[in-house]
């Protein structure tokens, strides 16, 4: 040191000093008789490197770490030391924001000279914010408007540290308004920018978040958390703040409930902040509460709701109330009435469900009180719900009985009555019923349902039928008539009247046999039904199993019937069937034609005219309807019978036997226009005859063709080819009229009425057409013609078999089968004809002799 003067340090800054800081920093001494040579400055023994340096001010870069938390700090120069000044080193780990300010987090604050020690703002550097010393690890500073991004800890003019630490929103409370959705969930407290904020509530994100103020933030929920649960708002840099929210779910309690027809009340304990209360347990889904207070809710059942553990959901807050076993009393809308044999009847309504939801568990039983007291229970059979869901369709499966009676739904759980209704069987309905002679005694069968032998009464044309028996499937009653009442006209019927337990019925059904008429008998031996068959009271042959024909003379060669089923052709419903030789049989309705009183043609439609639509189907009965151009409705219903044996079917009391794999068509025709109530409709069926010529065959197969009458009406038509297939062909003599039975002629028709019908026999020269004629009609007629399917039958030529099982390609034969025809109407003259054409090559004999009226 020169001129003997000391070296004295004044002022010191920074005089603190943070070890964690990497910023660049240089420390200013300021003093006095400072050398610009031999000087060196220490911090605790450690050399603070200068920068620069004059005889007032030295500059030099310290070590900011260092072991102690203060150093002595000397300006040496040569061997002659300054006055020693106390550098202070701090520790800075963090800030915590709070409300009203923000914390510096860290160690030793206690030593600095923290009166000295300001912030800075980092965006406007010539802001300073005062510290506070709190303790020796908090050093608070206030928060500032600008106060937004970086924050610096400095000692006068000197920045120590700088901190990257961004101001984040910060929370004081949390509000939600769920009157109405979605739900607005606002947060409470301090925002220091507008966003973007990405803001999660409980674990649903917390959408639209927009800032109202410096204070308010609101966004959209979809459902209101409850409890205990964590918001959190991310911020634009990334920074998260949580924020814990405890808002307890108030319990809600189910105490009691009451039921009516349509709605549940339940009472109990359900405390009030816009709760969505919703019933759950007793159907598919949740139905929401038609009203509600404090201690009661109440909900509409659905149409659809049924037994279950019921309980009571508010779903803004996600409480759940205790469960009790709800049981809906079932509305019944409509009933259909059983048969008297029981089985499937129908139930429409709502709550008709007898199962507990969920489960196979049934709730209801069904018991039955018939009349007398007679108890029986029913048997669930399904349930099923209508497209619009305002309909249940219940089917049960009644037990057999008859009269009235009364249906009790049954709870099982408490054994009480949920519904009862006071129903009846069906009326007893009759189909058909068989003949008898008139003044001869004898068993009659009448035919129908709902019958039953519980007081059980039946009259003929008042004549009360004696000894009735019903069968088990309670569809026939045998009794027997005296026959002792005359008809006014024999195509007259007399009334059956039928009562049961109560239900009566009445039809007029019963015609006696035509006088004059007997069972057919063979024509080489006279015996009655070849002695093949029974003769029944229709004075018609019922056959033995493999015999077939009016007088069952024809002995069927079962290994050989018909096996492949009929096709149906959905452009005009014909029938196409394959006999076992290969030759094919296509039958149906040819024409539908109106004729005036001088049989001038009216209008007229071909079957391929009608759009038809498929109604409805099973494997062996097809139901279409169609529409015709003068705006009739037509329905064809087509019975295919796939058996390989003979069934009978009924019509209006007269038995026709139906062969195996044949077709039965039922034909109805409803609105037609007549032009004048003196026209006439006629109902044409064709069907063409050809056989082939067969590989190997040197002859041509031959037909015989008879023709069989019962009384003066045919009855019986049969194609024999010399191969042993046989066609054969059966016609009713019974019309029913507006529900009355009557008898029916069916008459011949030659070649040129044919022509006058506008047929063009040229372009079918092997054809076969039947015809049905009557005048207009006002209500309904029902005729049955029939005819039917090809059989093989035992041949008659054996040198013809090679041609029998041919495989050549086979040809089709048109023939009308089985028709049964309902026309709306009634009828003044109804009339079926037969006519045969033949072509050239083909030998068709009409056996004159069989044409011959067959009587006793």
């Amino acid at each position: 040191m020169s001129n003997g003067q000391s070296i004295t340090i004044t002022y010191v800054d920074p005089i603190v000093l943070v070890r964690q800081s990497t910023m660049p920093l240089n420390m200013v001494i300021v003093g006095t008789n400072f050398s610009p040579s031999a000087t060196t400055v220490t911090i605790g023994g450690v050399v603070c490197p200068i920068v620069s340096i004059n005889t007032t001010t030295i500059e030099c870069n310290p070590v900011c770490s260092g072991p102690n938390n203060q150093e002595n700090l000397v300006v040496t120069i040569g061997a002659t030391p300054s006055n020693a000044v106390l550098i202070s080193r701090i520790d800075v780990f963090r800030i915590d924001q709070y409300y009203d300010g923000a914390y510096w987090i860290g160690s030793n604050f206690d030593n600095a000279f923290i009166d000295k020690s300001k912030v800075s703002t980092g965006n406007t550097s010539s802001l300073f914010l005062p510290t506070t010393f709190i303790n020796s690890t908090h050093l608070h500073f206030p928060k500032h408007k600008d106060l937004t991004f970086t924050t610096d800890l400095g000692y006068d003019s000197k920045v120590i540290f700088r901190s990257n630490a961004y101001w984040s929103p910060l929370i004081q409370s949390t509000m939600v308004d769920s009157s109405q959705t979605p739900y607005t969930f606002y947060i409470y407290g301090y925002f220091y920018n507008n966003g973007p904020y990405v803001i999660t509530v409980g674990l649903q994100s917390c959408t639209n978040p927009i800032v109202e103020n410096g204070t308010t933030t609101k966004c959209n929920l979809i459902y209101v958390p409850t409890g205990v649960y964590q918001l959190n708002i991310l911020d634009s840099h990334n920074q998260n703040t949580l924020f814990v929210v405890n808002d307890p779910v108030p319990p809600i309690n189910i105490t009691t409930f009451s039921i009516t027809a349509n709605t549940i009340t339940f009472t109990g304990q359900f405390p009030l902040k816009n709760p969505k209360f919703s019933l759950h347990g007793v159907s598919s889904t949740p139905i929401a509460a038609k009203s509600y207070t404090a201690t009661s809710i109440v909900f509409d059942f659905t149409v659809e709701s049924q037994c279950g553990d019921g309980y009571i959901v508010d779903s803004l807050v996600l409480a759940t109330t205790n469960s009790m076993l709800i049981c809906p009393t079932p509305v019944i809308q409509s009933i259909s009435q059983p048969l008297t044999n029981g089985g499937p009847f129908t139930i429409t309504g709502k709550n008709l469900n007898p199962f507990k939801i969920g489960t196979s568990n049934l709730i209801y039983y069904f018991k039955f009180i018939i009349a007398g007291g007679t108890i029986k229970n029913g048997t669930f059979n399904s349930i099923s719900l209508d497209s619009s869901k305002s309909l249940q369709t219940l089917i049960l499966n009644a037990p057999s009985g008859s009269g009235t009676f009364s249906l009790e739904f049954i709870n099982l759980v408490n054994s009480s009555i949920s519904t009862s209704k006071n129903l009846q069987y069906q009326n007893p309905y009759i189909s058909a019923c068989s003949s008898t002679k008139f003044n001869v005694s004898s068993l009659v069968t009448i035919s129908g349902s709902s019958f039953d032998s519980t007081l059980l009464t039946i009259t003929i044309g008042n004549s009360t039928c004696l000894s009735p028996l019903v069968n088990d499937n309670r569809n026939q009653i045998t009794c027997t008539f005296l026959s002792l009442v005359a008809p006014t006209n024999p195509n007259n019927p007399l009334e059956i009247f039928i009562s049961v337990n109560g239900l009566t019925s009445s039809q007029y059904m019963f015609l006696y046999t035509k006088a004059g008429m007997d069972c057919p008998s063979n024509k080489t031996t006279g015996i009655k039904c070849s002695g093949n068959g029974d003769c029944n009271n229709q004075m018609k042959c019922d056959c033995y199993p493999d015999w077939e024909g009016m007088d069952c003379s024809m002995q069927v060669v079962t290994s050989s019937l018909l096996s492949v089923q009929p096709v149906i052709n959905s452009n005009d419903l014909s029938s196409l069937m394959k006999s076992p030789s290969g030759n094919m049989f296509d039958v149906g309705l040819q024409l539908i034609r109106e004729e005036n009183f001088n049989n001038q043609l009216v209008e007229s439609f071909q079957m391929n005219q009608v759009i038809w639509r498929d109604d409805s189907s099973s494997p062996n009965q097809f139901q279409y309807s169609g529409l015709l151009p003068n705006n009739a409705t037509i329905n064809v219903e087509i019975t295919l019978n796939n058996q390989s044996e003979r069934i009978y079917y009924n019509f209006a009391g007269d038995k026709i036997p139906i062969l195996p794999k044949s077709v039965k068509y039922q034909l109805k025709v409803s609105n037609w226009p007549f032009r004048s109530s003196l026209n006439q409709i006629l109902f044409i069926f064709k069907s063409g005859v050809e056989m082939v010529s067969q590989k190997g065959c040197n002859q041509q197969i031959q037909s015989t063709n008879s023709l069989q009458m019962a009384g003066d009406s045919l009855r019986n038509v049969q194609i024999s080819l010399s191969n042993g297939e046989v066609l054969m062909g059966t016609f009713s003599d019974r019309i029913m009229i507006d529900g009355r039975v009557s008898y029916n002629q069916v008459t011949g028709l030659n070649q040129t009425q044919l022509l006058s019908l506008g047929l063009n026999i040229n372009n079918n020269p092997d054809s076969i057409y039947t015809m049905i004629k009557s005048n207009s009609f006002t209500n309904n007629v029902i005729v049955d013609p029939n005819f039917g399917v090809l059989v093989s039958l035992s041949k008659n030529d054996e040198s013809n078999q090679d041609c029998a099982e041919s495989s050549e390609p086979s040809n089709k034969w048109k023939l009308p089968v089985i028709i049964v025809c309902a026309v709306v109407g009634v009828a003044l003259i109804v009339g079926a004809t037969i006519v045969v054409i033949q072509k050239n090559r083909i030998n068709i004999k009409i056996l004159s002799e069989k044409m011959k009226s067959i009587k006793s």
